[in-house]
């Protein structure tokens, strides 16, 4: 196996990359993200996520509580395309 060169060009901005998470889930896919871009030297910051699954938005929660996960815009999404607001210090 022949060893392959990857070259990497930061995006604007400082060399962080900004994403949103669409259907979430509990985060592990941005958790894998996040270690994929440290492993070639970028930054990763989650600025939103989005849920509709109560118990998969509250780990989200629990995950930006304990700073596992960047703290981001998070909405649980209930039924249509209405968004409702849920913050860290939510108990709903």
């Amino acid at each position: 196996m022949r060893d392959v060169a990857v070259r990497t060009v930061a995006p604007p901005g400082g060399g962080t990359v900004r994403s949103l998470a669409l259907c979430a889930g509990v985060g592990g896919l941005d958790l894998g993200v996040a270690a994929a871009l440290q492993r070639i030297g970028l930054r990763h910051r989650l600025v939103g996520v989005v849920e509709r699954q109560a118990h998969c938005a509250a780990i989200l929660v629990a995950r930006m509580a304990d700073a596992s996960l960047d703290t981001a815009v998070h909405h649980q999404w209930l039924g249509d395309a209405q968004p409702v607001p849920v913050t860290a210090g939510d108990r709903r």
